[in-house]
């Protein structure tokens, strides 16, 4: 979190400036807040991009282990509903650890879309950019 960054280190900037130690201030940790405040805790936001297939085999992985069928063979309408449905739900997919551990004997490709998946989770919402599947169509 920003904050939590930003406000000790306006109390040191405040404190060398309180003390005559502006030249001091206004050197690096001038800077420093100078970028937090424009930029946050990134420079530029985090843009993802992969290809379709790949969403679709993860997702595909991911049903038929919930035993909720087969995504590749679902129609879009479905698909929505699925992805809609998980994602205002609250309680997770599987846990992280399962996947960390591979107990679902998901293969290699699958794994690092949904590491992909994980860590876009996991950024601050000022650190991702757009989310880009790549060659994405409709059946």
């Amino acid at each position: 979190e920003k904050s939590q960054l930003l406000e000790p280190l306006t109390v040191i900037y405040d404190s060398l400036v309180s003390t005559g130690f502006e030249l001091v201030a206004e050197g690096r940790l001038s800077d420093i807040l100078r970028r937090l405040n424009v930029f946050g805790l990134t420079l530029v936001p985090l843009d993802i991009r992969e290809e379709s297939t790949r969403h679709t085999l993860a997702m595909d992985a991911v049903t038929r282990y919930l035993g909720a069928g087969s995504y590749k063979e679902w129609d879009e309408p479905a698909r929505i509903a699925f992805l809609t449905s998980e994602l205002t739900n609250k309680r997770p997919m599987f846990r992280t650890r399962d996947m960390e551990q591979n107990v679902m004997d998901f293969d290699d490709d699958v794994l690092k879309t949904l590491r992909t998946y994980q860590a876009a989770s996991e950024l601050g919402s000022e650190s991702l950019g757009a989310y880009v599947i790549s060659q994405c169509r409709t059946t």
